[in-house]
């Protein structure tokens, strides 16, 4: 599984055989390579109340928003208020949580 964060989302292909370059010069090689399909989550694809619905805890929702947003100064404000709620949250459950957030 990759969790993707770059400014364009996810481009590459997603099957494991598609990335290794050269292997249809090399036929004989072919069946040691696996062939699966990578999971990604792109969180550039993902809107703040489908990474809030997450089923994870609150520090980690907010470095998954942070990982998507906080590239560009003008993208992390415009999600900030969107995220005032849970950062208020977390600094009151878990300063040391909120100092590394806040740190980054």
């Amino acid at each position: 599984m990759i969790v993707h964060h770059g400014e364009h989302g996810w481009n590459a292909p997603t099957r494991l055989r598609e990335l290794v370059e050269g292997i249809n010069r090399v036929p004989e090689l072919s069946s040691l390579v696996p062939d699966f399909e990578i999971i990604v989550d792109d969180l550039v694809k993902q809107p703040d109340e489908e990474l809030k619905r997450r089923p994870l805890p609150l520090f980690p929702k907010i470095v998954l928003w942070l990982l998507r947003d906080a590239r560009t100064i003008q993208r992390f404000y415009e999600h900030l208020l969107a995220w005032s709620e849970e950062l208020s949250r977390l600094s009151r459950e878990s300063p040391e949580d909120a100092a590394t957030v806040m740190n980054s």
